[in-house]
Order: C-alpha cells, then structure tokens, then sequence
C-alpha cells in the first residue's frame, strides 16, 4: 500500500502507485475499455470541476507537433452540478479511491465547489490545480481554502517544472502531498496552451528529484511524458512515490495496462518487462 497522506488524520493510501493525470480519464467510468483494466489504478483523478461551467474558447485547436500535443488551457467542464448529476451513481460505487481535481478559482467559488463535493461522501482526497502565473501568496490562499472545506487531504499540482516556492506555501498551508507538475506551455501555428508528450519526462525528473531533496518527507507524484514502465522506474528513483499518466491514454492505450502491471509492487531497481 502506497499512503499519499501519511500524516494526514484519515490518509490516502493507494494499492498501485499509478493514476491518471486530470483531463485524460473523465469524471469516473473507464472510457479505456477494454485496453485499461481500471482496477490496477491506484486511485482515479476526476477532470477538472469547478463551481460553473467553463467552455473552450471559439480559436482553441488541438495541435499536434513533434513528440506530443498541445492542448488550450481553458479547463473546459460542464460544471459542479451537471457533474455531480451524471456521474454521483458511479462514484457511489467506484471500485477504487477517488481524488477530485479542482482549478484555481474564485475563493468563493472554490470553498462552495469542495464544500458539495465533501457532502457526497464518496472522494478520498482533492487535488488543488495551480494556474502558471500562481504566486506564493496564491497558493497559499487556494490551499487553504480548500482545506477550511473539507476533512479530506489536500494534494497541490504545481505549475511546470514545479517551482519550489509555490510548494513552499502550499505545504505551510496544509497541503499533504505535491503532484509535479502540469504540462510546460508551449504554442504552434494560433494555438496557445500547454505542450503533453513523452518529451516532457526527460525535463521533469530533475525538478523531481530537486523537490524531494528539498521536501523530505513529502510524498510526491510524478507527473509528465510517462509512456512506459522504464519511466515509471525513473520517477521512483528521483523520489516520487506515486504517478500520474496523461499522453499515454491518448498516444497508446495499449501501453498503458503494461504500464500499470509493472506497477504492482513495482520499486527503483525492480528489473523492467521485456517489450
């Protein structure tokens, strides 16, 4: 068992130490099968909720380059309601933990949006987005807003590459654990937003390392261009104890369950499976 909040009252323990990143699985029901066996996640991250509904903007394309995508930062969702309405029977009955991803939002906002989702009972945790232009005094405010609201733990996923300073004031505001970290920005032709692809692994194992060195103790999950099991091992031995996966879902399903069945009791030096 891999706890995510080992000093947290209640705490966030996950049988695998894998989980799809917000954004690349949905709210709930697996959209994967039957290429992913949703069972040897260690937990489930919704996509991103937030109190209203957010729509992409009219010019946001999807661009595919070299090595990835890039996707609009827009956070498009349906809002807090039709959510909840949608998917609150799965949730009731969901075989594995849930962690809901919430954006930075408006305080108000933000504290009504985990306020409703804490009444349903059924999430093992919250997992706090902060936006690229964060400064330390937001992440502050965002994380504990968020824990004023709920007996849950708090996760904070940082900007790309991490930025030390704004996990600086997210741990002293009660976060338990850090995802590094979102997507780095990136644009192509008239599309703006965040770059996803396997290139991005390469650029974070050393911001991973940099954070676990800085934050002993803190658990951390590895976020960015994992696309195979060698790369879940990389994470482990720069110090991460859990990551997420994104691209991968999207450049090869297939890879995915290989992925996750290295990951069942996988550690740093465990010998990786013939491809």
């Amino acid at each position: 068992m891999i706890d995510l909040a080992p000093a947290h009252k209640i705490g966030l323990s996950l049988k695998s130490p894998l989980m799809p990143a917000a954004g690349f699985w949905g709210y709930g029901p697996n959209r994967y099968a039957p290429l992913v066996s949703a069972e040897l996640l260690g937990a489930i991250v919704t996509n991103p909720m937030t109190l209203r509904p957010r729509r992409a903007g009219p010019s946001a394309p999807v661009a595919e380059v070299d090595g990835g995508i890039i996707l609009p930062v827009d956070l498009p969702n349906p809002g807090l309601k039709k959510i909840i309405r949608q998917n609150r029977k799965f949730w009731r009955r969901a075989p594995i933990p849930l962690i809901a991803h919430l954006p930075a939002d408006a305080p108000d906002d933000l504290a009504r949006t985990v306020s409703a989702l804490d009444a349903l009972a059924v999430f093992a945790g919250f997992e706090l987005g902060l936006p690229p232009d964060a400064s330390p005094a937001d992440a502050a405010l965002f994380t504990r807003t968020l824990i004023r609201n709920t007996d849950l733990p708090a996760l904070v996923k940082l900007p790309f590459p991490g930025k030390p300073h704004l996990a600086e004031a997210a741990l002293k505001a009660g976060a338990v654990a850090l995802t590094l970290a979102d997507a780095p920005p990136a644009a192509a032709g008239t599309t703006a937003g965040r770059f996803f692809g396997g290139g991005v692994h390469a650029q974070l194992l050393p911001h991973l390392q940099h954070a676990a060195e800085t934050f002993p103790g803190t658990p951390i999950i590895a976020c960015g261009g994992i696309h195979t099991p060698a790369d879940v091992r990389a994470c482990l031995q720069a110090g991460a104890i859990a990551a997420q996966l994104d691209s991968v879902f999207w450049a090869n399903p297939q890879q995915v369950q290989q992925i996750l069945r290295y990951a069942q009791g996988a550690k740093s030096d465990d010998p990786l499976p013939s491809p």
